[in-house]
């Protein structure tokens, strides 16, 4: 089953999965944690829910100098694809390890193009784990009709 929590940009889509595990107290994945510098995003680090280890995600190109050695431009950013890869390993780690509930912050765009987050949320989607996942409300059901996911329930944050 995949659990959609859904919302517009800086609705609380973040806050809310990262709720939904503190409540649980259980399952393993990741959140993206936004910087902003003078009103404008200048980063995303990635955050392990478990050991809260941090790794940086992507830049803004206006203050990206080089630092992702395999990098992936998307509009305004500089993603490391390097994450991307380790993102996928976990959670095929903790799919062998026998985990049963995922957390993943967040899948959009870049996935509907077949990057970023694509081959792991396919890989997620289809385990028979319990996922709870962020997306934008204006792709849900893009995401929904791309990945054919059969049973999901949508929340959306207001």
């Amino acid at each position: 089953m995949v659990h959609i929590v859904t919302g517009r940009m800086n609705s609380g889509k973040t806050t809310s999965l990262l709720a939904t595990y503190l409540e649980m107290q259980r399952g393993e994945g990741f959140v993206s944690l936004k910087t902003m510098l003078d009103g404008k995003v200048h980063h995303f680090d990635l955050m392990d829910l478990s050991s809260g280890k941090e790794r940086r995600l992507c830049l803004h190109r206006d203050v990206y100098q080089k630092e992702f050695k395999t990098p992936l431009v998307h509009g305004p950013y500089v993603f490391d694809q390097e994450v991307f890869d380790m993102v996928y390993q976990a959670f095929q780690n903790w799919i062998s390890q026998g985990e049963t509930i995922f957390f993943l912050d967040e899948v959009g765009i870049l996935e509907l193009f077949g990057r970023g987050f694509d081959s792991t949320f396919k890989l997620l989607v289809s385990s028979p784990a319990e996922l709870y996942v962020t997306i934008r409300e204006d792709l849900w059901e893009e995401v929904v009709n791309k990945y054919q996911m059969k049973q999901y329930s949508v929340k959306n944050i207001d």
